[in-house]
């Protein structure tokens, strides 16, 4: 059966009636031809089946395009709500339920659709959706008294009424229901699914409901017409006209159109300030209100007079620059609802019309406010004038990637509505803030607040318009946003609508858009099935990211050629995967394996300080035997000489197993195709530690925790319990074991504890034998009755650095509450209360991951405490000239060398408040800096009374015969009020003069927390009488800035004839939102799993209880092409190629469904490249009994050890 059989029936209007195992028909005279009974009888069987249910006559049809989008999302979530469609009024006074049920009666039976029931039925090739009409149709009327309970619980149940599920199979899909609330009062609610009607088709049911319940006798006269009257158009004229639309040119222009409108659009945008994005979308939601001044309605009208555009698209710009400044995104696509093909022969006829399109606009900065919203009406107009293609027409033409978390092509929505449209349905749908009664149904009426149609996309807007009244709504996904985001969202456009009101010709400033971050992997087998989690894991820390990998088979000239795309990085990572099973011959002894260490170091130790990026390199396990050797302890010693090299960051093998070690991760080698070696699970966690690792090196690191004591460091409290009752067990100790470990990285631990403080220090002395941390790992304790909030206020004032670069340990669910609204830039870490799951879930908490530690991290703790000893001077001395001169300073200004690299880089990521540029510079880049003659790069260290401060500072300076550049100026935090600052820039002045250079600028970059740089800029520039420069920059003489008085940073510093640098930031949250919940679903191979793909260890545990049949073969080889292909499978008779795959998928596809089960190899892969020959193939008994996996001639690739033999014949290749 297939969509041809619903058309032709529903072209005729044959009715069909099952009865007693015979298929009955009948239809309009003239109307039955031969070919249509030829073609009921060939589907006759079928046709019994699905009418077997249903007693009387009944109309069969297809679906509408957008009618199938909608069936399809419901099947997809058949508990949702979502797309329930509902008007509910208070009515005062008796209503009279026999006349209403007879006005029911007519209205179902003037507008069939609303009778209409829709399943599916399963062909060979394709499920197929339809829908049932019913010849006697008669409404669904049901009445309840609940006018014995409180108001509060009225609302609920009526609420709840509304959220219940529509049957789509079982109906009714229209329904209505009485509550009485008092004996003089009752709630109407007319209930349906937004499938067989929409906004426009709601004002047509009210008005006609209306006209019928007050003219009794038309109702009954109606009704007496539909029985003897020709039939009228109706909805499935609609749908057939859609269909045969699909033939003429029109449709190709419209086809075409799309195709340029969103050609090389990203689906993906994100929100970073919300929840993590669940893999699946549910489809709950919830409704923010908000009501405009009265003044705006006029306001906005006369606006869209002055600029020639139109009211929708002033509100519309609003939105469009709201939701680019919240994604970082300037090139948006929203979603608007239109009426699609719906014609006026359609207006009064009920049905799903509305047609969504996709608006593409781009926030262009300098534009005027007005000019984005003659931009933005433009964009309006042109897509509105070819809405009439469907929406999941449109959706085909995008090839977007098949993605169950989020809503095809667009995640928001916009829709500005006015009684013009809505009639007097805008009254009884809206909570207006001023609800007047109106006559509905012969009585007073008022609308009745009720949630609906939320969480369909992340969010919505609607704009409604009654009168002078203007109500805003924004619908959320409660999934994404919380009660507090929508609000911050509702809040936020109306004041950038209030903003444009007021200054309409404002220019955009610049969105600060991060640059896209590259990563580039090169390996010795096949990497590319790590990219999908790789991807995944870093979407959900907001890392927007480009993977691409290098030609298989490359992994040397990616190092050599300086054209490869490994070399031409400038922005990212570079991933270099080695598994010496790829470069070794069987028959190699041990003297030869030492030699491909060598020249592996080698090829590294040259080239890794030619790349652009930082450099991750992972020794991938292998599991082959050799017998003149062992393959692990080769790896072992591999690894051993790499964390030697000097830029190279080496992934361990025993962090990946550690963190990440599936049980199965290797495939047998006999049955290795296109080179991938491993299994999925094992691609999966090294996609994810491979993302930790890019994370971890690519953002500023923690440099202090702060840490509770009772429920935290121990269990029990001190106060209460006692010193001896306190429990410091196996759990306890892996905590601070853990914690332990972090201050060995140079971590600075600090007690924050609402304690007697002694106490605290008793137990560290009475259990001294039990506690593995001591009290000299603290450091800036605070240990008082205080709110914990301001206490980590005054530990980073004390330790000079950001609440921002703190993370905040604590058992209890308040204080945490507390210190993040407190502290909100403060890293919270939400561990398990059980003690037994706390380790596991630190030790993926990314944020406190280490990097390799240096010599400088190992001294952190000293430093620190010898600040407390210059503290307690500073308190002491008179001044600040006397505290500088009793601190005894030793300041040595040097040019850097290649043993300074390490602790530059290291400087550079960590250093936040002291910089002026905020460049994030890796050990390459140092090195290649310190070697040109263009660059000085100066360095810094310090020493006084109290101990050694050691390499705290630097400048990159470059130069030409007149101009010197400051591009980075950065002083650790320890250092900052030491007149360091100002002494290294006397040194780079006399350098400059000294060298006949005229000018130095520095140069400034805004960021979140480079306040202290600013100031001092400001501070310089006052000092030396200079003036700024347009670009965030201020340039001095040499001649000015080899000599000038230090002033003092206690005084108020008069800027004098210098102006103040502009500072335009934008607030971003350094924390990701998502590291908790990354360190409970990505903690585990087995969660990693079920969070990206819970499906091949399902159907490989499930083999045995599937059938052989043909639709179970289809349904799990469909579930594993959509997985490799990401994107939906809907003909089983296209070919993998068809469906957008290669030859490396398709191997893919091979392993998984070996995985799975099912018994093909790839060889006949590609002798039935289609599910529907697959199934025929296999289900046929002819199948190979040997389910595995055999080397196709395909895939016969050149050996990597080849490539390294070429290598060492050209060492010397540029």
């Amino acid at each position: 059966m297939s969509n041809e059989l619903f058309n032709v029936l529903a072209k005729h209007r044959i009715l069909l009636a099952y009865d007693q195992g015979k298929l009955r028909y009948r239809s309009p005279k003239k109307s039955m031809t031969n070919d249509t009974k030829e073609l009921i009888q060939q589907n006759k069987q079928e046709l019994l089946q699905l009418l077997a249910l249903h007693n009387d006559f009944v109309q069969l049809s297809p679906l509408s395009h957008n009618q199938q989008s909608l069936f399809f999302a419901q099947l997809q979530h058949p508990k949702s709500s979502a797309y329930n469609l509902a008007l509910a009024v208070k009515l005062n006074g008796e209503l009279d339920e026999i006349r209403l049920q007879t006005a029911l009666n007519t209205l179902q039976n003037e507008q069939p659709q609303l009778s209409a029931r829709f399943s599916l039925f399963e062909s060979n090739t394709s499920p197929v959706p339809y829908q049932i009409i019913p010849e006697q149709r008669q409404a669904l009327l049901t009445r309840t008294d609940i006018s014995h309970i409180s108001e509060a619980q009225q609302t609920a149940i009526i609420q709840n009424y509304y959220d219940e599920t529509i049957d789509l199979a079982t109906g009714p899909i229209f329904q209505t229901r009485i509550y009485d609330v008092s004996p003089d009062t009752c709630i109407l609610i007319l209930k349906l699914h937004h499938i067989v009607a929409d906004g426009w088709s709601l004002k047509k049911i009210v008005d006609t409901l209306d006209t019928l319940y007050k003219d009794h006798k038309l109702s009954k006269v109606a009704l007496a017409q539909q029985e003897n009257s020709v039939r009228s158009r109706d909805y499935t004229d609609y749908i057939l006209e859609q269909i045969s639309d699909e033939e003429r040119e029109e449709h190709h222009n419209l086809v075409e159109f799309w195709q340029s409108h969103l050609n090389k659009y990203d689906t993906a945008v994100e929100f970073s300030e919300l929840n993590i994005r669940p893999k699946n979308r549910n489809n709950q939601g919830d409704t923010v209100f908000f009501n405009l001044p009265k003044s705006t309605k006029e306001r906005v009208k006369t606006l869209a007079a002055q600029v020639r555009t139109s009211e929708t698209a002033i509100y519309f710009s609003v939105f469009h620059r709201l939701v680019s400044e919240k994604s970082k995104r300037s090139d948006i696509v929203i979603g608007v609802p239109t009426i699609g093909q719906r014609g006026i022969e359609d207006k009064d006829i009920v049905g799903y019309y509305v047609n969504p399109v996709p608006v593409r606009c781009r926030l262009a900065a300098g534009l005027t406010l007005n000019k984005h919203a003659q931009q933005c009406n433009e964009a309006i107009t042109d897509t509105v004038s070819h809405r009439s293609l469907a929406f999941t027409k449109i959706c085909g033409i995008s090839k977007s990637k098949l993605d169950s978390s989020r809503t095809p092509l667009f995640q928001v929505m916009f829709n500005h509505l006015t009684d013009k449209v809505l009639g007097n349905a805008v009254n009884w749908i809206y909570p207006w803030p001023n609800n007047e009664a109106r006559s509905f149904l012969n009585l007073p009426a008022t609308p009745f607040p009720i949630k609906q149609q939320q969480g369909q996309f992340d969010c919505t807007l609607e704009i409604i318009e009654k009168s002078n009244d203007v109500l805003g709504l924004l619908k959320f996904d409660t999934a994404l946003f919380s009660q507090t985001n929508a609000t911050q969202w509702a809040d936020d456009y109306q004041f950038l609508l209030e903003e444009y009101l007021e200054n309409p010709e404002k220019r955009l400033d610049p969105l600060t858009v991060p640059e896209l971050f590259n990563i580039v992997i090169t390996a010795t087998f096949t990497a590319e099935p790590i990219a999908s989690p790789l991807e995944k894991a870093l979407a959900m820390i907001s890392m927007k990211s480009r993977i691409s990998f290098t030609p298989y088979n490359q992994l040397f000239q990616s190092f050599i050629n300086p054209n490869s795309e490994f070399r031409q990085n400038k922005h990212g990572v570079n991933i270099a995967l080695i598994r010496l099973s790829d470069l070794i011959v069987p028959e190699y002894h041990q003297e030869q394996v030492n030699t491909l260490i060598s020249d592996l170091v080698e090829l590294l130790e040259n080239h890794t300080s030619d790349l652009g990026v930082p450099l991750i390199v992972h020794v991938c396990e292998s599991n082959e035997f050799y017998p003149h050797f062992s393959i692990s302890e080769t790896e072992a010693v591999l690894e051993d000489k790499l964390t030697e090299i000097s830029g190279l960051i080496l992934l361990p093998q025993t962090s990946f197993k550690h963190w990440y070690d599936p049980r199965t991760k290797f495939i047998p080698s006999d049955n290795i195709i296109g080179g991938i070696p491993y299994t999925q699970a094992y691609y999966d966690c090294l996609g994810v530690a491979l993302g930790r690792y890019t994370y971890t090196h690519s953002n500023a690191p923690l440099k202090a925790l702060i840490i509770d004591c009772d429920g935290t460091l121990w269990d029990g409290i001190v106060g209460e319990d006692g010193v001896a009752n306190l429990t410091i067990e196996q759990h306890q100790k892996a905590f601070q074991n853990f914690l332990l470990e972090r201050y060995k990285a140079g971590i600075m631990l600090c007690l924050c504890s609402k304690n007697n403080e002694a106490d605290v220090w008793e137990v560290f002395e009475k259990r001294s034998s039990d506690m593995i941390l001591k009290p000299e790992h603290f450091s800036f304790n605070r240990i008082n009755w205080l709110p914990k909030s301001s206490n980590i206020e005054a530990i980073a004032a004390d330790m000079n650095i950001s609440v921002q670069a703190m993370a905040f340990l604590d058992d209890s669910h308040t204080e945490r509450l507390e210190v993040s609204n407190g502290q909100p830039s403060i890293c919270i870490v939400d561990f398990p209360e059980a003690w037994q799951d706390r380790l596991q879930y630190l030790e993926n908490f990314w944020a406190l991951d280490t990097r390799a530690i240096t010599e400088a991290d190992t001294k952190r703790a000293s430093h620190y405490r010898s600040e407390s000893k210059r503290k307690e001077l500073k308190h002491k001395t008179t001044s600040w000239q006397d505290f500088i001169r009793s601190l005894e300073l030793e300041i040595t200004i040097a040019e850097a060398s290649p043993s300074d690299i390490e602790r530059l880089s290291q400087l550079s990521y960590r250093t936040n408040q002291f910089n002026t540029t905020l460049q994030r510079l890796d050990t390459v880049t140092f090195s290649n800096l310190i070697s040109s003659t263009k660059h000085l790069i100066l360095k810094v260290n310090v020493r006084d009374r109290f101990g050694d401060y050691g390499l705290v500072g630097s400048a990159l300076c470059e130069h030409d015969n007149k101009q010197l550049y400051v591009n980075n100026f950065m002083l650790s935090c320890r250092a900052l009020g030491r007149t360091v600052e100002y002494e290294l820039a006397k040194y780079i002045g006399a350098w400059s003069s000294n060298h006949k250079i005229d000018d130095v600028t520095f140069l400034f970059n805004t960021g979140e927390r480079n306040q202290p740089a600013k100031s001092f800029l400001e501070q310089l520039a006052a000092a030396t009488q200079a003036t700024t420069l347009e670009n965030d920059s201020i340039s001095i003489p040499s001649n000015k800035l080899r000599k000038f008085d230090i002033p003092d940073p206690t005084q108020k510093s008069v800027v004098g004839t210098a102006t103040p640098i502009a500072i335009s930031s934008r607030s971003t949250a350094m924390w990701p939102p998502a590291l908790g919940a990354i360190a409970c679903r990505l903690n585990t191979p087995e969660n990693i799993n079920q969070e990206f793909h819970s499906w091949p260890g399902k159907l490989a545990s499930d083999a045995s209880l599937h059938s052989d049949s043909e639709l179970d073969i289809q349904s799990r080889v469909k579930t594993i092409w959509e997985h490799v292909l990401e994107t939906p499978v809907n003909n089983m008779e296209h070919t993998f190629f068809d469906l957008g795959g290669n030859s490396l998928l398709l191997a893919q596809a091979a392993i998984l469904m070996h995985q799975a089960g099912i018994p093909i190899t790839l060889a006949e892969l590609f002798q039935y490249p289609s599910i529907a020959m697959i199934s025929k193939f296999l289900a046929s008994n002819t199948a190979t009994q040997d389910t595995h996996l055999t080397n196709s001639y395909l895939f016969k690739l050149a050996p990597p050890y080849q490539r390294l033999q070429g290598y060492r014949m050209n060492k010397n290749t540029p």
